[in-house]
């Protein structure tokens, strides 16, 4: 009987935290693909709570863009702010090359995708009418409607969060900026 080396006693607990947490989520939906993965809609199985797992291949990327997701993971892990996501658990799988990142699921969706539903409402509303003579004031009124205001001082409270612990968010769009349930 040879006792295990420290590499191997890590290897092994790796391991068996690697089918604890893969065994813990359902994949319930694909809500989206991007340029660095797929996001799930999954559901822990021990409490039922619903969460977004991001499923991101390592085997394609380089050594910049992989410190980049691990420090990403490790930034989402060391801050707990209302406006800006928090990591509920991480994990690689390095047989199959793919990084895991669970974290809250954002009921309301992203702001493109709301604004997407405004403009695609205007447009209903615009062709359903007497005349397609209106203008895109549907449009606002449906936005601004939906909070606007709100939600910019919650993105600039967020990247002011950021700001002041030396982080710079390089990737602000409205992709990247999620609603709560209601706005």
């Amino acid at each position: 009987l040879h006792p295990l080396s420290l590499e191997d006693m890590r290897r092994t607990v790796e391991a068996a935290l690697q089918r604890r947490w893969a065994e813990e989520f359902l994949v319930c939906e694909t809500l989206g693909r991007g340029s660095s993965g797929i996001v799930h809609r999954v559901k822990r199985l021990r409490d039922g709570h619903i969460f977004a797992m991001k499923e991101v291949p390592t085997r394609l990327l380089r050594e910049k863009e992989r410190q980049s997701l691990l420090q990403e993971v490790s930034l989402m892990e060391k801050f707990n702010w209302p406006t800006i996501i928090s990591l509920e658990c991480a994990w690689e799988n390095p047989q199959q090359r793919l990084h895991y990142i669970v974290m809250p699921f954002s009921e309301g969706g992203s702001l493109k995708s709301r604004i997407s539903q405004a403009l695609h409402a205007t447009l209903s509303d615009a062709t359903d009418g007497p005349t397609c003579s209106r203008s895109n004031s549907s449009l606002s009124t449906n936005v601004r409607g939906q909070h606007l205001g709100a939600w910019y001082v919650q993105s600039l409270h967020g990247l002011s969060f950021l700001h002041y612990h030396g982080v710079l968010h390089r990737d602000i769009k409205p992709d990247n900026l999620m609603l709560g349930h209601g706005g």
